[in-house]
């Protein structure tokens, strides 16, 4: 069995102390804050880059249809060849050792036609995601920063706009308000 592996370069820049001081409530070690951010951080970004880099299915299938279309006319190409044609594609065959090529082609283009037949009917019985796309790699970022203000004697409710303050720092866009930043922070523990 094989394994597909992509790889690619996680930013795990942190906003500057100024700014970040700015934003984290006095009593916080700003250093240590940024050293306990980085790899929540980075894990975010990896995440979400990943799931950016996943094709859709809608457009799996479309390239599956177009790929498919293109094996049809191909297909239909070398039945029409002109007679002239024809010998050459025999002759080129015979040249490269492979008599049966003309032959082999057809037939080969026909099970790769019903194959992605097969494969764009799969993918259209896929069940469909309707709605907005789960934010849950932010909302677990959220919950990891909210949890660690609260550790530093945070208070819950500003514990939330403090989080939400940090991540817009860091380019993340937090949910739109407070309430809607606790309830994220609760879906992702």
């Amino acid at each position: 069995m094989s394994a597909m592996s992509i790889s690619w370069w996680v930013d795990g820049t942190v906003p500057e102390d100024k700014l970040l001081s700015a934003a984290l409530p006095v009593g916080v070690d700003v250093a240590e804050f940024k050293t306990w951010l980085r790899p929540h951080l980075e894990r975010y970004r990896n995440a979400t880059t990943e799931r950016s880099l996943l094709p859709q299915t809608a457009n799996e299938r479309a390239h599956v249809k177009r790929l498919r279309k293109a094996v049809v006319e191909t297909r239909e190409a070398l039945r029409t060849l002109t007679p002239e044609a024809n010998a050459s594609l025999v002759t080129w065959a015979l040249k490269a050792e492979e008599p049966d090529l003309p032959k082999r082609l057809a037939h080969d283009l026909m099970i790769l036609e019903v194959l992605l037949s097969k494969v764009a009917l799969a993918l259209s019985s896929r069940p469909r995601k309707w709605g907005r796309k789960s934010e849950i790699h932010r909302d677990t970022l959220l919950n990891a920063v909210v949890d660690k203000l609260k550790a530093h004697g945070v208070k819950p409710g500003s514990a939330h706009s403090v989080a939400g303050s940090i991540l817009t720092l860091c380019g993340v866009t937090p949910p739109g308000e407070v309430k809607s930043s606790g309830r994220a922070a609760k879906r992702a523990q």
